[in-house]
């Protein structure tokens, strides 16, 4: 009955928009819609789309994002993780348009339009929320950007905005979640159309504090007292944080044949693509391999001629990642158990499991294993009470155990995991290491999460891409930070070249388009 409430829900919504003689991209510049739009139907709509569609996943947080932290490689973006302006700058253009015209403007709208209502205190509370996680993954990607006066053109008059310090933004992301948790009011009007948490108040307070305990980890390289503060804040928070993995915070899809914003925007990826070039890198796959995890057969397969239809690991010599970076079109030819060569396209190589590429499998926005582990790194930094080991294995197998919300051949048993743990114990000597390392296991997928705590605690150590004769690197080395959009710099060039001159100033060079410059929290 959720599915189908919010299904219909949402068609409302869009109807409600195309009645008025507006289209998707019209209602966020037009104040007229916003003021007629239902709340309910605004928050719904936000968090079907602030994972954004399928063309921003397939060049951004899988081609680019998710290629920089070696979790899989073979499309043309992955000039990206080698330093390389890719030349079709739409592939960074996707997601900075796709997210101002759908997401930021309608969650900054839905929050003016209900903060002065006390009757709407609840929608407007999760509104605050999911605008700290949408425009946290748009500032840790960028550092400086449009915060307090984006997405406010009609109230504000304002239409270039400044482009704010990440630091000052952070520090109303604290405010922002703290109080928003605090207002969630049971006696006020309830979240009646919510495809995260059927509008639990108790799940949504968890949420906040979850995604506060995230953000402040965040800065344990940049100011270590400020991300104890908050981090200890976050878990001593009225709600807590999560306490299983019923309190995951995720999207639940439906399977639409069409393009549509209620299908898992990465399984549509996946599933157009046909697996086209998107390849399980070797840095990835070489590290399930080596530490016998349970989790190999889940996340990756290989199948014939790439067809998701046929059998795993068809003829194929061991799990086959590919080279960090590379192009699918480049990897060498592998002989198989039969005596073939299979190149990438003839299935040689792994890819993704076609278990996760349904369109109603969930989004994960943030769940219980990642806020396990992010307690063991705050019990091995002394922040909090408890055994930083006991966190790390209830980590491991929250990990495990939430792979069975995609629908699995064979889900992981608790044998597996104990196993597991008992080959792979944690070492507090090594803690850091291997708390980070598992969080990066469990980003998979999602790019956005496993690029921001890489650069943010220094694990996996991953192996810098080789150069290719053909295409010259921008800088030696990973991308810290993606550019600035030649379009921005057009439209909003004063702003924009401020922010620029800050990159500057701390040594990062206009020749690597300021890749080489670092996010605020990001300090070697």
């Amino acid at each position: 009955m959720k599915y189908i409430k919010y299904n219909i829900l949402i068609a409302l919504f869009l109807g409600m928009m195309a009645s008025c003689g507006y289209d998707l991209e019209e209602y966020n510049i037009n104040p007229e819609v916003s003021t007629n739009a239902d709340p309910d139907y605004q928050l719904n709509y936000v968090q079907m789309v602030m994972l954004d569609n399928h063309h921003v996943n397939w060049h951004m947080n899988l081609g680019m994002l998710s290629g920089i932290a070696q979790h899989l490689a073979g499309p043309w973006e992955m000039g990206a993780a080698r330093a390389v302006w890719v030349d079709h700058d739409y592939s960074y253009v996707d997601w900075w348009e796709n997210s101002w015209l759908a997401t930021y403007k309608n969650v900054v709208d839905l929050v003016e339009r209900t903060k002065d209502d006390p009757e709407l205190v609840n929608v407007n509370s999760a509104a605050r929320i999911l605008k700290v996680f949408t425009f946290a993954r748009l500032t840790d990607a960028y550092g400086d950007v449009p915060y307090f006066n984006a997405g406010k053109a009609y109230y504000t008059g304002e239409l270039n905005s400044p482009y704010d310090l990440q630091k000052e933004i952070y520090d109303d992301f604290f405010s922002e979640l703290d109080a928003a948790v605090k207002a969630f009011d049971a006696s006020k009007k309830s979240i009646d159309v919510d495809a995260m948490f059927n509008g639990n108040l108790n799940q949504w307070k968890k949420f906040g504090n979850s995604l506060r305990l995230r953000l402040g980890m965040r800065l344990v390289k940049v100011n270590i007292a400020k991300a104890e503060q908050e981090v200890k804040a976050a878990i001593g928070a009225n709600g807590g944080v999560m306490e299983s993995n019923a309190d995951i915070a995720m999207i639940n899809h439906m399977n639409i044949a069409a393009e549509d914003i209620r299908n898992n925007p990465v399984s549509e990826v996946l599933e157009r693509s046909g697996f086209s070039d998107f390849g399980i890198c070797a840095t990835f796959s070489d590290k399930l391999v080596d530490t016998d995890d349970p989790r190999l057969d889940i996340l990756l397969a290989s199948y014939a001629n790439n067809d998701k239809s046929e059998p795993n690991h068809v003829d194929v010599v061991g799990y086959n990642g590919l080279v960090p970076a590379s192009y699918a079109w480049d990897a060498p030819a592998l002989e198989g158990t039969d005596g073939v060569e299979r190149g990438f396209y003839e299935g040689g190589y792994l890819v993704p499991h076609k278990q996760l590429v349904d369109k109603d499998d969930p989004s994960f926005l943030l769940g219980y294993a990642e806020v396990q582990f992010y307690l063991a790194e705050a019990a091995q930094r002394g922040w909090v009470a408890g055994n930083a080991a006991d966190y790390y294995n209830q980590g491991v197998e929250a990990a495990m155990k939430q792979l069975s919300l995609y629908t699995l051949e064979e889900a992981i048993s608790d044998d597996q995991i104990g196993e597991y743990l008992t080959a792979n114990p944690y070492l507090e000597a090594e803690g850091l290491k291997l708390i980070n390392e598992q969080l990066w296991i469990h980003y998979f997928l999602n790019g956005h999460e496993a690029y921001s705590n890489w650069r943010r605690s220094g694990y996996p150590e991953l192996e810098t891409p080789p150069a290719v004769d053909w295409e010259p690197q921008l800088y030696d080395g990973i991308a810290r930070r993606l550019p600035y959009l030649d379009e921005e710099l057009d439209r909003n060039f004063d702003n924009v070249n401020a922010a620029v001159q800050r990159l500057e100033a701390q040594g990062a060079t206009a020749a690597a388009r300021h890749m080489d410059g670092r996010v605020w929290w990001d300090v070697e």
